[in-house]
């Protein structure tokens, strides 16, 4: 949090010099209050406009793809990136594009990465941080900002939008810096901490889980595997989605890692069903739910050693195809399967209610809160249901978190 507040500093202090180079600009140019109030007006409908449309179509598409550190980074690289055009022609329009270019990303993908920032956070730890960083970082920021902008016009009025450009160039150098340095080894060891501890909201932990898996990098893979030991299903379930997207699966090790995990989490599910029960298993079954959850884990995981194609048609025959379709995604799965486990998934793969519940989980349709219903490895108390609702961040935190039991 601590590096978080340096960066919301360090922006809002360059961004605060341009904002008065700009306005300062305006006021030079436009003469009567008529002509200003009309450009500020258009200016500002213009920026509001450009920042929706950014935010409903590419923020969270950017996110997904890029990571949060990427997300983050782009106000700085703003910053940066639009500062030569200021230093060479420091007219009205061309700060008007320069200021108004930094606030349309503020606005769109730089806020949907910053706000994931907060995440590995408890609720009661979350809120005095945010208020804290938020406004008191930010507002100290713009303070300090405006009154360097005040020290140059008495000190160098004649070179003050040059100054405060070259300002916010620096500034946007460090944040950029920051935000890409911080926001990526530093922090895995809290975010795995925060993935284990049980006393975070189940939703917190999911959400940690898909940041992990959008880091992409081998650490975060390794880690992710060493949590499939979680008491919670729900939480397996969000480890697993998250690897078959992280990518990070070059070492041999990590494939046995994968497949003994799948061993264990289909041994636990048959001390709990027998093979009969889970033929007989219908669509309103709660029971069904929990082993849908328990073969979209396996299902998932296995996509991330080979095959994942043929996996993931076998699944949608499975769930939603005719006769001949299951059968075939049947096979698919046979011969995709290593045999010390294939025996283990038969009984679940053959029962349509079970199979269409985990093709949706399998493709994100329906992400399982925690069941009521012999869901947790732990002997205590089962998580409260509810309706859990991630936003943003790729489509673990974009889907939403729907119950599959009463």
């Amino acid at each position: 949090m601590r590096h978080v507040a340096w960066l919301v500093v360090l922006i809002a202090f360059g961004t605060a010099g341009i904002d008065y180079a700009f306005k300062a600009s305006a006021a030079a140019s436009l003469s009567s209050s008529e002509e200003l109030v009309s450009f500020f007006s258009k200016f500002y409908l213009a920026t509001g406009i450009a920042a929706l449309f950014l935010q409903t179509t590419f923020a969270s598409w950017f996110v997904k793809k890029a990571g949060i550190a990427a997300a983050v980074g782009t106000l700085p690289i703003t910053l940066v990136l639009l500062a030569p055009l200021a230093l060479i022609e420091p007219s009205l329009l061309v700060l008007a594009f320069y200021r108004g270019g930094a606030s349309i990303i503020e606005s769109s993908s730089y806020r949907s990465g910053y706000e994931l920032l907060y995440t590995p956070l408890a609720p009661e730890t979350k809120r005095p941080a945010k208020a804290l960083i938020d406004v008191g970082a930010d507002k100290l920021g713009a303070a300090l900002g405006g009154a360097f902008a005040v020290f140059l016009v008495g000190l160098a009025p004649d070179s003050t939008v040059f100054v405060l450009v070259t300002t916010a160039i620096i500034c946007g150098i460090a944040a950029l810096r920051m935000a890409l340095q911080r926001s990526s080894e530093a922090h895995i060891g809290p975010l795995v901490d925060a993935l284990r501890d049980p006393g975070l909201p189940i939703e917190t932990r999911i959400a940690v889980a898909g940041i992990l898996g959008h880091a992409r990098t081998r650490r975060c893979a390794s880690e992710l595997i060493s949590a499939l030991d979680s008491e919670s299903l729900a939480i397996r379930v969000a480890i697993a989605h998250a690897l078959a997207v992280s990518e990070s699966f070059a070492e041999p090790k990590f494939g046995e890692r994968i497949l003994s995990a799948i061993e264990s989490e289909l041994l636990e599910l048959h001390l709990l069903h027998t093979v009969v029960e889970m033929r007989e298993l219908t669509g309103d079954s709660a029971d069904t739910a929990v082993v849908a959850q328990h073969l979209a884990c396996c299902l998932l995981l296995l996509s991330t050693m080979a095959h994942a194609h043929a996996i993931e048609n076998a699944i949608v025959a499975l769930g939603d195809g005719s006769d001949l379709e299951r059968g075939t995604g049947r096979e698919y799965i046979d011969n995709i399967v290593p045999e010390s486990i294939r025996y283990l998934l038969r009984s679940e793969t053959g029962n349509r209610h079970v199979a269409a519940a985990a093709s949706r989980i399998y493709h994100s349709e329906e992400r399982p809160g925690p069941p009521s219903v012999n869901n947790d490895r732990s002997n205590g108390p089962a998580f409260p249901i509810a309706a859990l609702l991630i936003s943003s961040f790729g489509p673990h935190l974009t889907a939403n978190y729907s119950v599959c039991c009463p």
